[in-house]
């Protein structure tokens, strides 16, 4: 994951812009499928890396609630990835931090 992009991505962003993010989130089809996934990887392993990662999250978003979100969709990366799990939705999600975006839109 290039979180790095991620970051440099979420700075240039206004709290307006973070809150629509959340918002196309939080619609039915992109809940649905983080959670369809999450219940199918989920353990209690998370990425060694998360506070770091969770801190330089904080610091780009000025403590806006979207950092939650993406600390919770690179554990859920990293646990499928751990535990050689295949799933359209998190590599998804895995191609959008690669890329510097947070994914926010879901066509399954």
């Amino acid at each position: 994951m290039n979180i790095e992009a991620t970051l440099i991505t979420l700075k240039s962003l206004s709290s307006k812009e973070l809150d629509s993010i959340l918002d196309k989130r939080d619609e039915e089809i992109f809940d649905s499928a983080w959670c369809n996934s999450n219940e199918m990887v989920s353990s209690i392993e998370s990425n060694p890396k998360q506070e770091e990662i969770f801190k330089k999250l904080t610091n780009a978003t000025n403590g806006h609630e979207i950092s939650s979100y993406i600390i919770d969709d690179i554990n859920l990366i990293y646990t499928a990835k751990s535990n050689n799990i295949e799933n359209n939705f998190i590599n998804y999600l895995e191609k959008c931090y690669e890329q510097g975006e947070v994914p926010q839109l879901w066509n399954s």
